[in-house]
Formats: C-alpha cells, structure tokens, sequence
C-alpha cells in the first residue's frame, strides 16, 4: 500500500510538471492538487496501519487475580491451588494452629510455605492442607432473610439470578435495614414464583412460622410507587411492593419493627449500585455480586 501511495504521488507530480510552461498559475493549482490528494491517500494507509490488530509475539498469559508480577508468576504455576494471602485451614494443628495464610508456593516440590502467626511461617505440602469445596448453593431473594437452596444456578452480570433483588427498609426513613440488627429476618422464608429459575418472577412468597403465608404480585416499574432507598452510602430507586406486605411485615417482626413503616421493595429498573472496585453492578447486596461462606463459620 506504501508503494502504491509513492507511484500515485509520483505520477501526479509528474503530470502536473509535464503542464506547458507557459500557465505557471495551472502548475501551481496542479501541484497543489496532486499534494493534496498524495497526502490525503497517505494519511488513509496511515490509519489503516495503526489500526490493524497487531500479530502477538508470545502466547497470551494466564488471567489471574494477583497483585504484582511476582504474585502472577507464582499463580500461574500448573499445580497451585492456592493464590498468596489465602486463608488456609490445616488438616493437623501446627504449633498450636489449625489455619495461616498463603506466603509463597513451590511448584516442583508442591509445598505452601504458611503463615500461622506474624512472623511464623511453616512448610506444608498440599496434602496436608483442606481445600475448600463447594457443598452448596444458594440464593437469597430478600437481603438478609432466609436462603433457597439450588441444585444449579444461573449466573447474570449482577449476580445470581434472583439473588438479594428486594430488601426490607425502614419506610419512615427509606433505609434498608439487615440482619445485622434485626436478627429475625434470618427467620423469613421467601418463595418464588413461579420458581426459583424462571426468568421472571411475578409473585414473591413471604412465609414463617406462626405466621400466614402472603403471596405479593410483583410490582414492577411504572406499576408502583417509586423511592429512593438508601443502601449504605448508595441511593437506589426501588419500587414499593404495597401495604399488604408492610402489614405483613410489621406483624411478623413484632416489637423488633423497623421503624413507623416496614415495606419490601423490589429493584427491578437499570439504576443498580455499582461496584466500584470490581465495576460491577449489584442489586441490594451489602458489599459484592457474590456470597461466599464458609460451613464451618456456620457450624453451631
């Protein structure tokens, strides 16, 4: 393309030269002419140039979510389990532990070196470590109450389907409230429906014990009374789901009731909190798209 560009620019040159002497103004509007047009088709290989996909020189690397260089060598070794900085828990207590966290890693000899303490590290191989493993999942259709256990579950850009996409909220101050302070919700079991993977929801179930269950029609947006709900530091338009299920739910927390108004609310418009470490999007979730626990954390 190069050399195409040099023989046009050439020729043009040459034909404008090639005018009689005696119109000095046609050479000089045919030179300027032929510049123009040389510099126009220079500029369009240009582009083209700088906009091709460059050839890689190397293989891609591995994608991994560590910090430095060092960290990314260490991750990319075939046999690790472990990236640095993870909690670990041992299979036998070493000096008086049972858990550290990952230091460094030897691939040929597939050993962890673990902190136990500050300052006290050990050499463990990975057999002598217990690796986590998934025994479950779940989702949690209203922020802070109960679970719904899943053989499979759908991933989608905000998170899992279905999960934490209402919250309770103190209506009188339109703040959501969590188990944090109200551990009873821990004891509201929500149901959808018409189930748990379908695509849309169009009824949400609150059941608990000693208390009847309230099927509430989703109320989606342009249907229901607009809010804006805070959620920490975030402001989040959500839809008020009606006074059956504030009724509902002001009964069922009794004297530990969520302020003059209790309502559920449902997110169901484009304004999701971002998540500005990860960019994102979450629904009603206190802090990432994604919950993870550890049983043993659980365990009474």
């Amino acid at each position: 393309m190069n050399s195409l560009t040099l023989v046009i620019s050439s020729l043009l040159l040459r034909a404008a030269h090639a005018s009689p002497a005696s119109s000095p103004v046609s050479i000089s509007y045919s030179v300027l002419i032929a510049t123009s047009i040389a510099l126009l088709v220079t500029a369009v290989v240009v582009k083209k140039k700088l906009s091709a996909p460059q050839e890689a020189t190397s293989p891609p690397r591995a994608c991994v979510l560590q910090c430095d260089e060092a960290q990314e060598r260490l991750a990319e070794a075939s046999t690790q389990q472990l990236p640095v900085n993870a909690a670990v828990t041992l299979k036998e207590p070493k000096n008086g532990h049972n858990s550290g966290s990952v230091r460094s890693y030897d691939g040929d000899s597939d050993t962890y070196e673990v902190e136990l303490v500050p300052n006290e590290t050990v050499a463990l191989k990975s057999s002598q470590l217990q690796f986590p493993k998934v025994s479950g999942l779940f989702v949690y259709p209203i922020e802070s109450c109960a679970g719904i256990q899943l053989d499979e579950a759908q991933l989608t850009p905000k998170g899992l389907l279905h999960d934490r996409e209402w919250v309770i909220i103190d209506g009188a101050r339109d703040k959501f409230v969590t188990q944090r302070r109200y551990p009873k919700l821990a004891l509201l079991h929500p149901k959808l429906l018409p189930s748990t993977d379908a695509a849309q929801v169009t009824s949400l179930v609150l059941t608990a014990k000693g208390m009847p269950e309230l099927e509430v029609p989703v109320v989606n947006t342009g249907e229901g009374k607009l809010r804006v709900v805070s959620v920490w530091k975030d402001k989040v338009e959500a839809v008020d789901q009606g006074d059956a299920a504030a009724e509902w739910l002001d009964t069922f927390m009794g004297e530990e009731k969520c302020g003059s108004e209790t309502d559920s609310r449902v997110i169901p418009n484009p304004s999701t909190r971002p998540d500005t470490r990860q960019t994102s999007p979450m629904l009603f979730r206190s802090c990432s798209p994604l919950r993870n626990r550890w049983s043993s954390s659980t365990r009474l």
